[in-house]
């Protein structure tokens, strides 16, 4: 991946300028990259706490997240993932709604940034913070009850196979996307998603890769009009739960799978041999934070 200069793609964000297709364009791609994503949400790290100052904005947000939390909660999950969760904006409010129920919850982003933001919205008791990619989630398999995105695969047009596999990979019960709805937008935001690369067709995605969609329907409670979103339920076959599995799950390697313990500040995988740090708290497990340190891995376990 091509570093790029932070301070400058920050300065094109608050003169208004698109970051996503601004890279994008420089990189003569026709789909965003992960690069594109990630220096697009790292320049605006801060913006969607800001924008809660907004008091017309808060309400709506207040309104949009209410309803979301009663969809989550009303499948009962032991564990619930916010897979993209950004600065926290919608899944605090959400774990806030939880009440006395016993649910293990766990949120990933891209972007650091954005998590050293959001750690100040989540009670650090109620959440596990990581970093990690949509399309390689350091968790084992089918250990999340629910599993939620919320304009997090928005972005990834193109990869919309590839990162539902994943999604629904980590899924124990149910998958719920909110995301735009192509299928379901005006011929104006339509225009705009194929604009932006946003992605589309999610439900046929699902069914080919074996998910069982029950709903699918307009969100109605967008904050731009011209991003209409919808609401995808997908749900596993009862047969596949394993009841002994999606408790408390813990974080993996994003290289072997193999399981983390905790070594001189960071996390160490013994079946691959790279420690993973851990900064202010929060666990970076992107392939490439990995620090190839077998020495590590003398006297600890397999």
């Amino acid at each position: 991946m091509t570093r790029l200069d932070i301070r400058a793609l920050r300065e094109l964000y608050e003169g208004g300028e698109n970051i996503t297709r601004h890279v994008r364009l420089s990189e003569g791609a026709n789909s965003n990259s992960e690069q594109a994503i990630l220096y697009a949400y790292e320049a605006q790290s801060g913006s969607y706490v800001a924008a809660m100052s907004d008091p017309v904005f808060a309400a709506h947000k207040q309104k949009f997240n209410e309803k979301l939390a009663r969809i989550v909660w009303s499948y009962a999950p032991s564990s619930l993932l916010d897979a993209g969760t950004g600065e926290g904006t919608t899944f605090g409010p959400i774990i806030d709604a939880k009440g006395e129920r016993e649910c293990s919850c766990y949120a990933f982003d891209l972007v650091l940034s954005r998590l050293l933001v959001a750690r100040e919205t989540f009670d650090r008791n109620q959440v596990q913070l990581f970093t990690a990619k949509l399309g390689k989630i350091p968790l084992p398999d089918k250990s999340i009850d629910v599993v939620l995105t919320v304009h997090a695969l928005e972005p990834n047009g193109g990869r919309e196979r590839e990162l539902l596999t994943e999604l629904w990979r980590v899924t124990k019960k149910h998958l719920i996307l909110l995301e735009p709805a192509y299928e379901l937008a005006s011929e104006a935001s339509r225009a705009r998603m194929v604009e932006h690369g946003y992605v589309r067709n999610l439900t046929e995605h699902l069914s080919a890769i074996g998910a069982s969609v029950s709903r699918y329907e307009k969100w109605n409670e967008d904050d731009n009009p011209l991003n209409e979103a919808g609401l995808i339920v997908a749900n596993r076959d009862t047969a596949e739960i394993d009841e002994e599995k999606g408790i408390a799950p813990g974080m993996v390697s994003p290289l072997s799978g193999g399981k983390l313990i905790p070594v001189n500040g960071g996390l160490f995988c013994p079946l691959d041999g790279y420690v993973f740090p851990v900064i202010e708290g929060i666990p970076c497990l992107l392939e490439e934070n990995g620090i190839l340190a077998s020495a590590l891995s003398r006297g600890k376990e397999g």
